[in-house]
């Protein structure tokens, strides 16, 4: 079946946040500069749990209470917000070829809607969505399957079935959830994961891209 709208990730899938040398660098820094030690193995610690959210992340990855884990996180998205990663080469580009093409073009990110908008905006993608969902819009987050009822709701009034829409990630966990959902995930390799980690995840080899700008091709052909 043709797809009629496409759901994406923020970090590691638009914007060039999630890498090891990115993302992890960055949250490592924040929790060194706030008095807390750094575990061993940290980055292999982290890639690991890479796609939960960000305040789990901290919790879990640096054994960090929750109180301590959520200041952490709010300081990380200060940052983000301050000192902004760029996107990844030709994210914009893909985005409005979507939108013209006359797909519905959605987000759902486990990000603080506040945080989120004001990167958005830096970048001028804001209208580029037709709905954005992020933390605490819902009940649930990413990885929890659940977090895409708010999204299934809009595809239901839109008469959009489940099958003829995608959802593009860059983590093991963003296409275990979708696969629990019950939605395609098509994955990139510009996160913290190489093709081998989406194989033994179980994810089909032409599902796994190597950017957001592969995505058009994909869908030419696979699901024109």
């Amino acid at each position: 079946m043709k797809i009629r709208a496409v759901i994406f990730d923020f970090d590691g899938v638009i914007n060039d946040s999630a890498s090891q040398k990115r993302g992890g660098k960055r949250i490592v820094r924040i929790v060194e500069h706030s008095g807390y030690k750094i575990p061993k193995g940290i980055y292999k610690t982290l890639k690991s749990n890479w796609g939960l959210d960000g305040k789990k992340l901290v919790e879990v990855c640096f054994g960090l209470d929750s109180e301590t884990a959520r200041k952490i996180y709010r300081e990380w998205e200060r940052v983000d917000a301050t000192d902004f990663f760029p996107l990844i080469p030709g994210a914009k580009s893909v985005l409005e070829k979507l939108k013209s093409a006359g797909l519905r073009v959605f987000m759902l990110t486990s990000r603080n809607r506040e945080n989120l908008m004001v990167v958005l905006d830096h970048f001028a993608l804001t209208k580029m969505f037709d709905l954005i969902w992020t933390k605490g819009d819902g009940p649930f987050t990413k990885p929890d399957p659940r977090a895409f009822d708010l999204a299934f709701d809009e595809l239901l009034r839109l008469r959009i079935p489940r099958d003829e829409c995608l959802y593009i990630g860059d983590t093991p966990l963003d296409f275990r959830c979708t696969s629990m959902a019950g939605i395609e995930c098509v994955s990139t390799l510009t996160g913290s994961f190489g093709k081998p980690d989406f194989l033994k995840a179980g994810q089909k080899k032409e599902n796994i891209i190597g950017s957001i700008t592969d995505l058009p091709k994909w869908i030419e052909k696979y699901r024109a």
